[in-house]
């Protein structure tokens, strides 16, 4: 996120290429609370820039209100959040999961049935799961098994032996071949 906090001779918008219609002039004046559509996308990926917006006439009035804060306070919980959403995982992803795209894509697409039919009581229980599979399924693979049907059908072996159902396997393993950590 950059901010173009020149407020006397704002030049972000001309160098990248965004309207300057709308900016932090009108998040000092409104108190900063809404930031939608003063957070203008550019041609850089992942990079939102907070034009000036119109020039006020006393700038350093602006600059030096306790309004500063308050928006500077709500951009920083936007880019914590866009941190959080770039890393994939939110703060109440449990912690083994956190470091691992193919761990967190089973998580999050087990179903609540676990092997013999009874429901998972807890995130616990789906995080045990999870980790069941990741490590069944990194214990079974070879390389370049994709596409080899006697390799594809050891995985799904021991994706059977965890979820003792046909289709949970077939839709498990699906998940498991779309991830590159495999």
């Amino acid at each position: 996120m950059l901010v173009d906090s020149d407020l006397r001779r704002p030049m972000l918008h001309r160098f990248l290429g965004v309207p300057n219609d709308e900016g932090l002039t009108n998040l000092l004046l409104s108190g900063g609370d809404h930031l939608d559509g003063v957070l203008k996308p550019t041609r850089f990926e992942n990079l939102r820039v907070l034009t000036c917006g119109p020039q006020p006439p006393n700038p350093s009035e602006l600059l030096g209100s306790r309004r500063l804060g308050m928006v500077l306070e709500n951009l920083k919980r936007v880019a914590d959040v866009a941190i959080r959403v770039q890393a994939g995982y939110s703060d109440d992803t449990p912690v083994q999961l956190r470091n691992s795209p193919a761990l967190r894509a089973l998580y999050s697409n087990l179903t609540m049935k676990s092997a013999v039919d009874e429901e998972i009581a807890s995130d616990d229980a789906r995080v045990e799961l999870a980790l069941r599979i990741d490590e069944a399924v990194r214990h079974v693979r070879s390389d370049d098994w994709r596409g080899h049907l006697a390799r594809e059908r050891s995985i799904k072996r021991a994706l059977y032996d965890i979820l003792l159902d046909d289709a949970e396997v077939e839709r498990v393993f699906l998940i498991v071949k779309a991830q590159s950590e495999y």
